[in-house]
């Protein structure tokens, strides 16, 4: 028996779907099974600034941030040095293939890589300091730092002047 109704039941909505009457309901069921959160989101470093393990997320996060800070200070001083790869691989006896996969994209270096190209590329080594998470003010800015164009910088004050502007030296800037 309940096979039965079930199967007039589905002739029924066939029937709506061909001739257009079902669009509506179906609209209407979607809005009344949405969810919305509206409870706030934990902030980022919360986690990491308690004594609770870090998750896997944030640490692959941080990771993968010092990799590609890391890699963008080698390729922009090998750019700025006008030095070939060839002569790079010269000055640190690899192979220039495997200079080239370094330059090519950020990767899992070993820190005396880092530190070997570095020399090799302009002759300095590089000055790590750290940003301690726990003396950052929390900021309330609606969008990524790169999407803040010059005016905006200059109208929070966030405008300054690295030392590496200014003098010889290339500071590597840790800063989450």
């Amino acid at each position: 028996m309940e096979a039965l109704e079930h199967q007039s039941s589905i002739s029924k909505v066939e029937k709506r779907k061909l001739n257009g009457d079902g669009c509506l309901l179906v609209t209407q069921r979607i809005r009344e099974t949405r969810l919305m959160t509206t409870s706030q989101k934990i902030p980022f470093l919360t986690e990491i600034l308690a004594d609770d393990p870090i998750p896997l997320g944030k640490l692959a996060y941080f990771r993968e941030r010092f990799r590609d800070r890391l890699y963008e200070l080698v390729v922009e001083e090998f750019l700025k040095s006008g030095m070939t790869r060839a002569e790079l691989a010269r000055r640190i006896s690899r192979k220039p293939e495997q200079v080239t996969r370094w330059l090519g994209a950020p990767g899992n270096w070993e820190i005396d890589t880092v530190s070997d190209m570095l020399l090799a590329i302009c002759k300095a080594q590089p000055r790590i300091e750290l940003d301690r998470l726990n003396d950052q003010r929390r900021s309330n800015r609606s969008r990524p730092d790169w999407q803040i164009d010059a005016d905006d910088a200059a109208k929070q004050g966030s405008v300054s002047t690295s030392p590496s502007e200014t003098t010889n030296t290339h500071v590597l800037e840790i800063q989450f």
